[in-house]
């Protein structure tokens, strides 16, 4: 009987294989990214004010790396042959709670943007609101992915393999409710709704700021100021002005104030390039989890298995992609990656 089970167990796992690989390599990349991004902001970067979430971000995307990868491996790995209970809680609770403080994030972010440029002289976020901002995501997120904890586990089921009676145990979001379909409808249905709504008043508050962006790159451009020598002159006004004429500093604070403005945009552009990752990584998730409530057949073939998985599992991009957003992006960040690079070389 027990060898039926492992015999049923590898069959799934052989399915799944191809999609496992792949969100295995996602995350293994998307850690060292992000492990990257902490230690350039830790050692090499000056602390600041619209710089403050990044690292929190960065620490966040890469318990997401590690906990989904390890939920991923397990899932498919040991679909029927489930290790743990406490195990399955742990991780279950962890990706629910992750993701969630990984999006509201993201909104603060939004907002902290928007009242930047687009509410330059009313009221900002604070260092203690910022503080105060995280408190808040960590507890509503706590809140929401705690019923998780009480709820999953491992469940015991016989199912019919080869014409014989098998016993399995997997891991499921459900399986210490008497109602488990009701459970999944309704709760994973408040978390799609909240989910939905996060991506919406993300969009909404940084709409405002893609139109202060498109104004300001426009002003710039009637400008001579090129911007490959926009990292040069960043540190030119970073120093202070040895020049001792008035026109001449005159001039000298005119480039710093062109520089400082490309620099707020190009920060924003950033913010803009991760807000839409963040949209439209969630988007297939949310829309697969959707389906799924429905209960569709999808194991007719292994192409449909996993595709499905695959879609499933899309949201993992929001932990992975935003260091490669700074690279390319974020050419302060970039600058202190090179020179971090050359003094390690």
């Amino acid at each position: 009987m027990e060898r039926q089970t492992i015999a049923l167990n590898e069959e799934y796992a052989g399915k799944v294989r191809p999609t496992l690989i792949f969100y295995i390599t996602v995350a293994i990349l998307g850690g060292l990214g992000n492990i990257t991004v902490i230690l350039v902001y830790c050692f090499r970067m000056k602390k600041q004010d619209n710089r403050y979430f990044i690292p929190v971000l960065a620490c966040v995307d890469l318990i997401g790396c590690i906990t989904n990868g390890i939920y991923f491996h397990l899932d498919d790995a040991s679909q029927f042959i489930y290790p743990s209970d406490v195990l399955c809680r742990l991780l279950s609770f962890l990706v629910i709670f992750n993701n969630g403080v990984s999006g509201h994030i993201i909104l603060v972010i939004a907002l902290q943007r928007y009242l930047i440029l687009c509410r330059p002289f009313g009221r900002q976020l604070s260092r203690s609101l910022r503080r105060l901002a995280l408190f808040i995501i960590c507890v509503l997120s706590l809140i929401y992915a705690s019923p998780v904890l009480f709820a999953s586990g491992k469940i015991r089921m016989t199912l019919l393999y080869n014409d014989v009676n098998v016993t399995t145990e997997s891991c499921t979001y459900s399986s210490n409710v008497e109602k488990q379909d009701f459970f999944r409808h309704v709760y994973f249905g408040i978390l799609l709704a909240l989910i939905l709504l996060n991506i919406i008043v993300t969009g909404c508050l940084y709409i405002p700021v893609i139109r202060k962006i498109y104004h300001t790159f426009s002003r710039l451009k009637r400008m001579s100021f090129m911007s490959q020598n926009l990292s040069k002159k960043e540190m030119e006004c970073d120093a202070p002005s040895m020049n001792h004429g008035d026109e001449t500093e005159a001039d000298h604070g005119d480039e710093c104030n062109i520089v400082q403005a490309r620099m707020r945009n190009n920060m924003s552009v950033t913010l803009l390039v991760i807000i839409v990752v963040y949209i439209c990584s969630f988007l297939p998730s949310l829309i697969t989890q959707a389906l799924a409530l429905e209960e569709p057949e999808i194991t007719d073939t292994v192409l449909h298995f996993n595709l499905y998985y695959f879609f499933l599992r899309f949201y993992l991009f929001n932990h992975v992609l935003n260091p490669f957003i700074y690279i390319c992006f974020d050419l302060k960040f970039r600058r202190e990656l090179k020179k971090w690079c050359c003094v390690c070389l």
